[in-house]
């Protein structure tokens, strides 16, 4: 799966976190030079931190043009990012649980954010001499339609 990289330029999306950070890591193993996106824009290894919010188009477009900036373009994108609960937003067990605020803030990271990379960083894709470029998005089964059983009972 990870040879694709090799010898590219490469923005990991999520990269605080565990699959996003490993990311950054063998990427750079195998000699891709990587971006390392994250809320808080921290570097992993030699990766170069770039803050990126996906709640936010600002901070999207913000980070696109500092991947630009500092790699002169991307050929791969790689999304590790998603969301079910947090510190204050636990998964909901009934429907009187739902509330608006945490249904967006789900929608807006889970299906907003990775649209908005796409509006944001496909057009250096399409400029990438690598043929043909990546856009790659991880998921989770929690975010399944079909298979719910984490979800309420």
């Amino acid at each position: 799966f990870f040879l694709v990289f090799l010898m590219n330029r490469v923005a990991v999306v999520g990269s605080s976190g565990g699959v996003g950070a490993a990311a950054c890591r063998h990427l750079m193993g195998m000699g891709a030079q990587v971006a390392a996106l994250s809320r808080g824009g921290a570097s992993v290894g030699a990766a170069t931190g770039i803050p990126c919010d996906l709640t936010s188009e600002a901070s999207i477009q913000a980070a696109a043009a500092a991947v630009k900036a500092e790699m002169g373009g991307v050929d791969i994108v790689f999304n590790a990012t998603g969301v079910l609960h947090s510190d204050t937003v636990k998964p909901e067990k009934a429907l009187r649980q739902l509330t608006v605020e945490a249904m967006e803030w789900n929608w807006r990271v889970n299906t907003l954010g990775p649209a908005l990379l796409a509006k944001h960083f496909v057009p250096m894709l399409v400029k990438s001499e690598r043929k043909p470029p990546v856009f790659a998005s991880l998921t989770a089964r929690v975010g399944s339609i079909a298979d719910n059983s984490i979800g309420g009972g």
